[in-house]
């Protein structure tokens, strides 16, 4: 168990927002691969755009001034959700919120509400009026108001937070917290000397005295080095002192600074080396690289994290070797995080074949994490020598790796790979068939993704040999899960492009159409089979189609892909509507219409 000093550092630590990332378990995850059935075509929903009736908004302008404490309470939550949906035309309400907030008739309830609308909608006109009701209103006001003022830097709020820094004594945590955020975001040069004091007292909960460090150090520049060795040479600083020393020097760059957080960057606190090594990167990255040997493989996520932040801002040969290994680290943020950097680095002719030639590297070694980033990264890269790898690694027992090789091999569609592919296929459809026995329901979903992806490959391959394994897919009682389904029928029609097979032309027709029946298709499989007919060219199915296209919701996938579908039998050009608008109803009043 963590000390509670211990505690206190890590948690300030990661609220402080400084980190790129906080630790996380080191079990992987598979990264979201799509399906070439939403990818080839590209099938995406329309972003959804509420609207509401006009007479809406002059109705909750009456009930915010005639309404009772209830109603009044509950159209200011309304508002602020109907701010969340995205809705833009308001017209009076917010007038009326302010009138309501600023009534000497209203109740504390009342004025919350109003104040909690207010700063949701960013309404820095009022910051004068709800500036106003702090004294009276107490605690439950300044915890809803004073972060907003500090947002808006309302400078007239200084002399208050002053004022509560100087008598700290009295002043409740809170209060004192809702003081350093203000002044920290004024900048406030006044705030030094109480914080000083806040920060050296021992008698305070050490809490404060960090949160009082953190502000004092984001305020002031230049001139804690002293201070901060202060705290750090006592003859046993306590780790709330410590810390308190890391966070006086978060804005200074001078050669002392730089010196002590050098010193701070190798302490065995992994939260307070992390917080020095991060001041370090900002300052220059070279300053992290001078440990960067100890720092890539330190236990902490968050130290490696800085480590590699500072490889990646400074490319090289070396330093491309170094975050090749770091493809296989046990923080999943952090793997990604560097696949992403090195497919950047590879746009660069001088260090593309550096990155291809390290993530070939981890491809052929035998850690699951690196295997799998090392198969995204190559895809992404288009490295098709990549492919024969692949192709071994579809019977790798972890799913995280023969998920993605599958998907990867349909990307780079080799010739060479087909005989793996089918043998995979032929494995998996016996494999993950729903009318045997499994030991394991998870594995049994696993397989059956990799099987889908193993089709998209096979079909992007135009294996026709594999027809008759697809064709067993098809009907409603197949004994499979929806992905592979879905997956042998778009690739079914990805082999007849451009030449509607009469019989599967039925068959696709029948899925698609099976939409009212007791237990109707799967949607996943209906979508399919639209591509599949749009895509051969499938004149007999435009009909069904063109029904089905009214009478689906807008922003369904499987609409975009009907409409696609269309277009393509028609030879018309297919455009996906920019936004799908949607009435919102079911407020807490509305008008009878």
């Amino acid at each position: 168990m963590l000390k509670y000093a211990e505690f206190i550092c890590v948690v300030c630590l990661l609220a402080s927002g400084v980190l790129p990332f906080a630790p996380s378990a080191a079990r992987g995850q598979t990264p979201k691969i799509r399906h070439l059935l939403i990818d080839d075509p590209v099938i995406r929903s329309p972003p959804l755009q509420y609207t509401v009736s006009e007479k809406l908004m002059p109705m909750w302008v009456i009930g915010l001034e005639k309404g009772d404490q209830e109603l009044k309470c509950q159209l200011a939550s309304s508002l602020i959700l109907a701010h969340d949906l995205g809705i833009t035309e308001f017209g009076e309400t917010l007038a009326a919120v302010g009138r309501e907030f600023s009534s000497p008739q209203s109740t504390l309830a009342v004025r919350l509400s109003m104040a909690k609308t207010l700063v949701a909608f960013e309404q820095r006109e009022s910051r004068e009026a709800l500036a106003s009701r702090l004294k009276k209103d107490g605690l439950l006001m300044a915890v809803v108001v004073e972060p907003a003022l500090a947002r808006w830097r309302y400078q007239p709020m200084g002399e208050v937070w002053l004022s509560r820094l100087e008598g700290y004594a009295v002043a409740s945590p809170t209060r004192l917290r809702l003081a350093f955020s203000g002044l920290t975001a004024l900048g406030e040069q006044q705030a030094a000397k109480p914080l000083e004091e806040i920060v050296f007292n021992t008698s305070l909960r050490g809490g404060l005295r960090i949160d009082a460090a953190r502000a004092w150090g984001e305020i002031v520049n230049a001139g804690l080095e002293d201070a901060s060795e202060r705290l750090a040479e006592k003859k046993s600083p306590t780790q709330i002192e410590e810390l308190a020393a890391v966070l006086l020097l978060r804005r200074h760059a001078s050669d002392q600074a730089v010196a002590l957080l050098k010193t701070w960057g190798r302490h065995p606190n992994p939260a307070l080396a992390a917080l020095a090594l991060q001041r370090l990167l900002e300052l220059n990255p070279d300053f992290v690289l001078e440990t960067i040997k100890e720092n890539i493989v330190h236990p902490d996520a968050n130290i490696r994290t800085i480590a590699a932040h500072a490889l990646i801002a400074r490319p090289s040969q070396e330093h491309i070797a170094l975050l090749g290994e770091i493809l296989n680290d046990p923080h999943p943020g952090l793997r990604k995080h560097v696949r992403f950097a090195l497919t950047k680095f590879a746009q660069d002719e001088n260090l593309r074949q550096t990155v291809i030639d390290q993530a070939m590297q981890v491809l052929q070694a035998d850690r699951w994490a690196g295997l799998e980033q090392a198969i995204l990264l190559l895809t992404d890269l288009d490295v098709k020598k990549a492919a024969k790898r692949m192709a071994e690694l579809l019977d790798y027992p972890r799913s995280e790796v023969f998920i993605t090789a599958a998907w990867g091999l349909g990307r780079l569609r080799i010739a060479d790979t087909i005989p793996a592919l089918v043998r995979k296929a032929e494995q998996q459809a016996e494999g993950t068939r729903l009318d045997r026995p499994h030991k394991d329901f998870g594995l049994q979903a696993e397989s059956s993704q990799q099987l889908a992806h193993v089709f998209e490959a096979l079909g992007a391959l135009d294996h026709k040999p594999a027809e008759p394994l697809m064709r067993r897919f098809i009907p409603k009682n197949a004994p499979y899960m929806e992905e592979s389904r879905s997956a042998a029928i778009w690739a079914l029609g990805k082999m007849y492009a451009g030449k509607a097979h009469p019989e599967l032309t039925d068959l696709f027709i029948a899925r698609f159409n099976d939409f009212a029946s007791v237990v109707p298709e799967i949607e996943m499989v209906r979508m399919a089979s639209a591509i599949a007919l749009g895509r051969m060219k499938a004149a007999k199915a435009a009909p069904s189609l063109k029904s089905q296209y009214e009478y689906e919701t807008a922003t369904a996938p499987i609409s975009v892909a009907t409409g696609w579908a269309i277009s393509e039998i028609e030879n018309t050009e297919f455009r996906v509507i920019d936004a799908w608008i949607q009435p919102r109803s079911n407020w807490v009043l509305e008008p009878l219409e």
